[in-house]
């Protein structure tokens, strides 16, 4: 049990007075509104940040579209594409592999790969994704992918055929990197 006496106590009892004075005039309501004030912003959070997550949603499906157009242009028997998504935030990158390896697994894109890197706070993330035909048929691993981007840029990391991630550290040697598989795919894509 604890308790504040005399002029401890009213020192203790000024802070509290302090702290909701100031939560108060922060929120432009008096004493008996505060605690409503505060359910409503919370629901209002939360409705904003269900809205931020459906257009990251809508945003990573209008990626994966272009993804998907960018690589149907490549050449070869399998389509397939190495993009650089800039500087991203982790579950930007994460919402785009995932809206990939989806969007191949439900179109049944069996010959597509997509291989992606990003910039997440000062490092490095790659992705792979395949389709079975791609793997099956044309050598594809995505886990080889993904390391020998990464192994590039000072990382590594695998992963199965059909899905990959990696890590890095060396930010500035991403092109080189992406220039390593994207020299792998056309090698495999030359052989047929």
């Amino acid at each position: 049990v604890e308790a504040v006496t005399g002029m401890g106590g009213l020192e203790y009892l000024r802070a509290k007075e302090r702290v909701l004075n100031d939560a108060t005039a922060a929120l432009k309501v008096n004493e008996n509104a505060l605690v409503r004030r505060i359910t409503e912003l919370m629901a209002r959070v939360k409705d904003l940040e269900a809205e931020t997550a459906e257009l990251a949603k809508a945003q990573a499906g209008r990626e994966v579209e272009d993804l998907f157009k960018a690589a149907h242009l490549s050449p070869g028997p399998f389509s397939w594409v190495v993009r650089n998504l800039g500087n991203v935030d982790k579950k930007q990158f994460s919402n785009t592999t995932d809206s990939v390896t989806d969007a191949i697994r439900e179109r049944n894109l069996e010959t597509m790969v997509v291989v992606l890197a990003a910039e997440v706070n000062g490092k490095l993330l790659f992705s792979a994704s395949a389709g079975k035909k791609a793997v099956g048929e044309h050598g594809i691993h995505c886990g080889e992918l993904v390391k020998t981007g990464a192994q590039k840029a000072g990382g590594g990391g695998g992963g199965s055929p059909t899905r990959a991630q990696a890590g890095a550290k060396e930010v500035d040697k991403l092109d080189e990197a992406l220039a390593a598989v994207a020299s792998v795919l056309e090698g495999k894509a030359a052989q047929g």
